[in-house]
Formats: C-alpha cells, sequence, structure tokens
C-alpha cells in the first residue's frame, strides 16, 4: 500500500483531480447541477417560455459540462477506492515513518557514517600509520640499539662519576705547564706529582676507560646525540605511548569490530527501514501492481462502508431494531416467532475494530408483533441484537458484502440478509441455522394477493465456523449470485428485486437452548457495499 500511495501521488489522475478540484469550471458545474435539481427549475420546465429563458441556456450549459472528460475524470477518480486510500495513508504515521527512515538511509550523513565507522578513515588509523611508519626507518632503529645496548649503559655509568671526574682531572694536569717545569727541577720519581702520572697512566691503560673515550668518540654516539631529545624522537616517543594507551587499544578494538555498526542506532533504524520494505504485505501489494487481479474490484464504486474503528456503533448508519419498529414505535420488537428480544444496542460489543452481536441468557420483558392483536408486551428469555441501515442507506443492484465470523452455538441463527419496506422480496446472504448449515435463500411474490416463491442453497457450516470469510452478494438485473471468499456458492436468474433493498445483521432463536452455549457470538470485521461504474 505504501507503493500504491506514492503510484497515485505521483499520478495523473490525483494531478487532474487537483486541477479541476476548487476550480472556476467545478464550482459552475455544481452551481448549476444545484440549480437544474431545484424544485423551481423543475416547475419552470415544464413552462411553455422554458426554451426561450435563461434556464434553458443553464441546463444546456449544465448538459455540456457534464459530458466533459475533465469533469467525468474528476467525479470518477473521487469516488474511487484509489483516492479514499490515498487520502487514509496521506499524512499518516506509516508514511511520515517511511519517508523518514528513507530520507535518513539515502543521505550523505548516513553514508558519511558509514565511512567513519571504518578504521582506515579516522586519525587514529593515520597515527598509527606513522607510527609504523617511524618505527621500521633505519635511523630510530639504530637510535633504540644504540640507546638499548649494554656499551650505552656502561658508558652511562662512567659518564659523569669521580673515576672520569678524577683522569679527567689528572689529564689537565700531568699536560700543563707547571708539571713539566716540575719534572725538570724535580727528581720526579719522589714527588706526588710523579704519583699522580702512574696513577693516570694507569687509569688510561685500564679497559674501562679505552672503552668510554673509544665509545664517546665514536659515530654511533655521534648519531645517537644527533637523535637524541630530536622532534623525530619525540614524535615518536608521544606516538609510541598513545598507542599503547588504553584509549587507543580500546578504539582500535572497536574500529576493529566487524559488527560494530550492529551496536548503532543508525543501524536500528536501517533494520526498520529494510524490514518495513520488504514485509510480506508491501511486497504482496509489488506483486500485485500491473497486474490484472483488481482490474474487477475497478469496475465497481463504494457507496456504503463501516470499518467499525469507533468504539460506539455508528448512529448515522446504523439503527438497532426493525426499520417499522423505528417508525411507528420508536423502539425494538421481534416477530411472533422470535424467542429472543432485540435490545436497543445493549448486546454490541466493538473491540479492536470489530463489531460483535452477542445473544446472552437473560429475562427481558418486550414487544412483539402479532398479526391479529397488533403489537403487544411479552415476556423473554434471552436477548440479542440486530442493526440495519434501513434509515440511512438502500441500493438497487450491486454487490453488498460483510467480512463474518459466527459462532458453532445452534440453535442461535446468525444472519446476514437484505429487505425493502414489505416482507418480500427478502434476501439471505448468510444465514446460519439451527441444523448447523449455511443457507443462501431469496424470498419473492405479491404480498397483496399473499402467494410468495423461494429458492434456497444449503451448505455444512462446519469449516465455516469460528473463523472469518467475507458473504457476498452480486445483485444485477438478470441475476443474483453468493459467493464465500469470491468462489460461487449459488446463482439466481428468477425473482430479481427491481426495488431498493437495505441491510440487516442480526442473530436470533427460533427454539429453546441449552445455557452452556450461551453467550453466542456473530462477529463482524467490515461491511462494504459497491454500484457498477
Amino acid at each position: 500500500h505504501i507503493k500504491n500511495y506514492y503510484k497515485t501521488k505521483k499520478s495523473t489522475e490525483l494531478a487532474n483531480f487537483n486541477k479541476i478540484e476548487g476550480s472556476e469550471k467545478l464550482s459552475e458545474f455544481e452551481e448549476l447541477e444545484k440549480l437544474v435539481n431545484s424544485k423551481e427549475f423543475q416547475e419552470h420546465k415544464k413552462a411553455k417560455d422554458f426554451k426561450s429563458s435563461d434556464d434553458h441556456n443553464n441546463l444546456l450549459k449544465y448538459k455540456q459540462l457534464k459530458k466533459s472528460s475533465d469533469l467525468k475524470q474528476y467525479y470518477k477518480f473521487k469516488n474511487s477506492k484509489k483516492l479514499a486510500n490515498f487520502s487514509k495513508l496521506d499524512a499518516s504515521k506509516e508514511i511520515t515513518d517511511f519517508e523518514e527512515l528513507e530520507n535518513l538511509v539515502t543521505s550523505q550523513k548516513f553514508k558519511d557514517l558509514l565511512l567513519s565507522l571504518e578504521f582506515k578513515n579516522t586519525d587514529e588509523y593515520k597515527k598509527l600509520e606513522e607510527y609504523n611508519k617511524l618505527k621500521k626507518s633505519s635511523q630510530i632503529i639504530k637510535y633504540y640499539k644504540f640507546k638499548n645496548s649494554s656499551k650505552y649503559a656502561e658508558y652511562l655509568k662512567l659518564d659523569g662519576g669521580k673515576e672520569i671526574s678524577d683522569y679527567e682531572e689528572l689529564e689537565k694536569y700531568v699536560n700543563s705547564k707547571n708539571f713539566a717545569d716540575l719534572i725538570h727541577s724535580l727528581e720526579f720519581k719522589n714527588t706526588d706529582e710523579y704519583k699522580k702520572l702512574e696513577e693516570y697512566n694507569n687509569l688510561k691503560k685500564s679497559e674501562p676507560i679505552i672503552t668510554y673515550f673509544k665509545f664517546n668518540n665514536s659515530k654511533r654516539y655521534k648519531e645517537f646525540q644527533i637523535l637524541d631529545g630530536s622532534k623525530e624522537i619525540i614524535d615518536y616517543e608521544e606516538l609510541e605511548t598513545y598507542i599503547n594507551s588504553q584509549k587507543f587499544i580500546d578504539f582500535k578494538e572497536y574500529m576493529e569490530d566487524k559488527k560494530k555498526f550492529e551496536k548503532t542506532e543508525e543501524y536500528q533504524k536501517q533494520q526498520k527501514y529494510f524490514e518495513l520494505k520488504n514485509s510480506d504485505i508491501i511486497k504482496w501489494y509489488f506483486s500485485l501492481i500491473g497486474s490484472k487481479k483488481f482490474d474487477e474490484i475497478k469496475k465497481w464504486n463504494l457507496t456504503f462502508e463501516d470499518d467499525f474503528v469507533s468504539p460506539e456503533l455508528d448512529s448515522n448508519k446504523w439503527i438497532t431494531n426493525y426499520f417499522w419498529g423505528k417508525i411507528l414505535l420508536n423502539q425494538t420488537y421481534v416477530t411472533k416467532n422470535e424467542k429472543q428480544f432485540f435490545t436497543d444496542g445493549e448486546n454490541f460489543e466493538i473491540h479492536n475494530s470489530e463489531l460483535s452481536i452477542i445473544t446472552k441468557k437473560e429475562n427481558i420483558k418486550g414487544k412483539v408483533w402479532n398479526e391479529k392483536l397488533g403489537f403487544i408486551e411479552k415476556n423473554f428469555n434471552y436477548t440479542s441484537g440486530l442493526i440495519s441501515t434501513a434509515h440511512s442507506f438502500r441500493q438497487k443492484h450491486g454487490l453488498f458484502e460483510a467480512k463474518i465470523k459466527v459462532n458453532k452455538t445452534f440453535p442461535v441463527q446468525h444472519a446476514f440478509w437484505m429487505l425493502s419496506d414489505k416482507i418480500v422480496p427478502e434476501i439471505d446472504i448468510l444465514k446460519y441455522n439451527n441444523k448447523n448449515k449455511l443457507q443462501m435463500t431469496n424470498y419473492w411474490g405479491d404480498t397483496a394477493k399473499n402467494s410468495f416463491e423461494k429458492s434456497s442453497s444449503k451448505i455444512n457450516a462446519d469449516k465455516f465456523c469460528d473463523k472469518y470469510f467475507i458473504y457476498s452478494l452480486e445483485w444485477t438485473a438478470e441475476k443474483l449470485v453468493w459467493k464465500i471468499n469470491d468462489t460461487v456458492i449459488k446463482t439466481q436468474t428468477k425473482g430479481i428485486p427491481d426495488e431498493p433493498m437495505y441491510l440487516l445483521l442480526s442473530s436470533a432463536i427460533l427454539t429453546d437452548i441449552d445455557n452452556n452455549k450461551l453467550p453466542a457470538s456473530l462477529n463482524i470485521d467490515w461491511v462494504r457495499c459497491y454500484e457498477q461504474i
């Protein structure tokens, strides 16, 4: 139905409809139609001067407008089920949700989000790349190899120590001019200076001193000194600290999680979008687009409908008693053979857009029609309900159908039927009788002569009880066709009614019933009537 909504929204039919809606042409036509159908106009039409009057010109103009193709298409589309379904969905939560989800999953922001969830597109990944690149450079490798070597450790141990300090102080002294002058003036071996020279020479030959100065003058140490404290080393160590931090480890773990998108709110919305897009009802709908399965429906124009969406029965559509009881008594009544009394609405319940007519075991006083005595009062042991469109809707010819579920509780009789103002014609579209049969019947005849005929067909009710089925009657001038779920059950070409009839739905009891079989219910999901286009 969502695709059908957008197909209608983009259709030329809706565009043409909107073009005519509110136009001067439509306004002029409706004013002329009101004029032509008025009582004054009809009386003037009979006058001799009519053809020379402005009213005659208005009639010609009205007929001309009525034949115009755009107005015909306007009224055809206005009364179509397509427009009704479109209007029902327009601005609905389902369409709003669908469009919000579609806008989200097709937005640049959503695409950017998917890209941002790729680790390779993050600043952290770039830092990791830079770190790995620095880690592989020969200079960095040499730097840390040298920094971590045992020789450098020994060097650091000696560097700045007393041993080196003493050595350097003695070296400075023995190489001084004062020391040279002293050697010439003294017997050197007996002096403190000689002792210092001896100590110096011993230190100079010692392995630690040799190693220290060899290391201090090495190329590797000079390279180390160049890098030590440089920006390159500082950047590397900062990156190493960050990459080894818990924050980076957690981020990298999240980014490498292949199911991380499934943990986002956007993923949930995407799944809801896919669920809606791939639901059975939408797939079913798309499978029907372009098919001919609904060609038969397109032949019909909806004239009456009730889906029972209101918690109370719609009094503009239904009365809760027989038509003549409403007209003559403004009260409900039953016929002399009925053992239940129809209450004025107490036996109806509406839940989840489903009307239930409930038959109960309870005592009540009410009126009965007796052919000899008229309306008399009587005590009843049972109550039930009846609804009728006698005051609101009548139609000659068309398609009349309802989606109904009956209880298997005979002898309670459930019925979906049609009447006019007299005893006949009567058409039982569905009657569940006390022999556990579904009965389809047509009654006709001459009420003045008290001469009646009927044609009836019966089928076993077992597989139809306690489940919903669509019961329908197609009525034309030539025949009556009864169907259950679009399967033909009965066809009749004799005794076809020739007057408008109205709908009734009811439950009744004609014989006593075990109390444990009550309450019983007749459930109605919806009722619809059509006329052929």
